[in-house]
């Protein structure tokens, strides 16, 4: 079983060193900034592609010469042609961070958070034309729990996405076929980059809405792969960090600070508060207290 790995080699680590270990793979592809191909590749000892020429009539030359079996499209958002994904023997296989057809597109395992599930999976699917449209080949289940924010789900995307994989690999070293299961698309919700770049958070809805999506977009102390949870009001913006709920506060509208202590800023939601605990500054996350009175942010201002 020859396999040709494209993607993030660094967060694909663990899943590089299963396929090298077992003196599988034949080439490495590169489809972000992490760090060049060569680099990645050397590390196994293996020919290396960069992302830049991936699909050039070079690089695919380099791929047919090298026969893979199965193409592993890991962690990556680059979008293959067929002249590259059709010269795997077998199988080209997309890890996809959530469940198909239900969570296509971006950043989904941040949408799963903002949509409030506690049940979530990961989907490794064939590639063809379509973006996340193919068989779904394997699926593994996990929770998502109140804890948990968009980097912590995205580890466990990652967790679960090099098991199946090693799964996959183990089946078809073994001559078994592939169980594929064919999306019915008429499930399919497609989340597009647009749709969370216009995310906003709602302070006048019920503060559970809120949380999820201030846990959603956070990504400290790694950078959120789309937006960060911001509010505005006259004296500027907050980015969030943190959050939390906090008690109630009867008779505070909707959008308005409601308290400042130690334990943060208080904003009043349709159903209780928001406690923002952290908030970032250029040097990084401070207390929200801090911030509050760095940023003369005070009781009875409003937030939008």
């Amino acid at each position: 079983m020859r396999v040709y790995y494209i993607g993030n080699t660094v967060s694909g680590r663990p899943l590089l060193d299963r396929i090298a270990g077992d003196d599988r793979l034949v080439l490495v592809g590169l489809s972000d900034e992490v760090e060049r191909a060569a680099d990645g590749a050397a590390r196994y000892n293996v020919d290396g592609i960069d992302a830049a020429t991936l699909s050039d009539d070079v690089s695919i030359a380099r791929i047919a010469d090298a026969s893979p079996d199965l193409l592993v499209n890991f962690d990556s958002l680059r979008l293959l042609p067929p002249a590259v994904f059709n010269l795997a023997r077998v199988a080209a296989i997309n890890f996809h961070p959530g469940p198909l057809p239900q969570y296509a597109g971006l950043h989904v395992h941040q949408w799963g958070i903002m949509n409030g599930e506690t049940a979530f999976a990961i989907s490794l699917h064939l590639i063809e034309d379509g973006i996340d449209t193919g068989d779904i080949v394997a699926r593994r289940d996990f929770e998502i729990t109140a804890k948990d924010t968009g980097l912590t789900v995205f580890a466990k995307c990652l967790r679960e996405g090099v098991t199946a994989f090693a799964d996959i690999i183990d089946t078809l070293a073994a001559g078994r076929p592939l169980t594929r299961k064919p999306q019915d698309l008429a499930q399919r919700h497609y989340y597009s980059a647009a749709m969370i770049v216009a995310a906003r958070l709602d302070p006048t809805g019920p503060v559970g809405t809120a949380l999820n999506f201030v846990r959603a977009l956070s990504y400290w102390p790694l950078q959120s792969p789309s937006i960060t949870p911001r509010l505005a009001w006259y004296g500027g913006e907050i980015e969030i960090v943190s959050a939390e709920r906090g008690p109630d506060a009867a008779d505070v509208p909707a959008g308005t600070i409601a308290a400042i202590d130690d334990g943060g800023i208080d904003l009043a939601c349709a159903d209780g508060t928001l406690r923002i605990t952290r908030a970032m500054t250029a040097k990084g996350p401070v207390a929200a207290a801090e911030w509050a009175a760095a940023n003369n942010l005070a009781v009875g201002q409003v937030l939008t």
